[in-house]
């Protein structure tokens, strides 16, 4: 799927940058993996409208393997950041819409609702999905309703995020609720 990730943000109608982090196996051998998968992903690096840069190394935790692919980028350079999920589909216009909507809002974290669900070989386009995982504590945080994978975050956001420790399990639900917790983050 990663190729198809990086073609998706590759095609979009906003010129972006895109920073990723391949992570392997923590085994003997598993650091070949950037000459094992260099290969799939060199023809990748040319002729796109914006960077990409891909970083290798060993898998670590959920928080720590995005952290990684953040620190590929000067985060002083960008104000707004998006976490792109590599199983989903996104439209040519989703970064443009994305960018309107932090122009004129004003939001420090933000995401999307998945409208539409492949089951199988079956396109369910009227399957609408949010909220994905939102527990007690994060309605009472008041944390907005997302799906999890895809997010949008202002570079104050992402400087919060970064300030967050050792990480256990999924990042997102920590990450929601820290932003959700500092009172100068503005959630859309």
């Amino acid at each position: 799927m990663l190729r198809h990730c990086i073609m998706q943000m590759q095609r979009q109608s906003f010129p972006l940058d895109h920073v990723i982090y391949v992570n392997s196996i923590n085994e003997p051998g598993s650091e070949y993996i950037a000459d094992n998968y260099s290969g799939l992903l060199e023809d990748l690096l040319e002729g796109t409208q914006g960077s990409l840069k891909i970083g290798y190394g060993k898998t670590l935790s959920f928080h720590e393997n995005y952290t990684a692919a953040l620190s590929l980028a000067n985060i002083n350079n960008y104000d707004l950041f998006l976490k792109i999920d590599d199983d989903d589909i996104y439209r040519q216009n989703y970064v443009e819409d994305v960018v309107r909507d932090f122009v004129s809002r004003k939001w420090d974290y933000s995401g999307a609702v998945s409208a539409g669900l492949l089951v199988g070989h079956k396109w369910e386009p009227h399957c609408v999905l949010a909220g994905l995982g939102l527990g007690e504590m994060d309605r009472e945080l008041k944390v907005p309703d997302l799906m999890p994978s895809t997010a949008a975050f202002s570079r104050k956001a992402i400087k919060a995020i970064l300030s967050l420790e050792a990480v256990d399990g999924f990042e997102d639900v920590h990450w929601r609720r820290h932003l959700a917790r500092s009172l100068e983050i503005v959630m859309a």
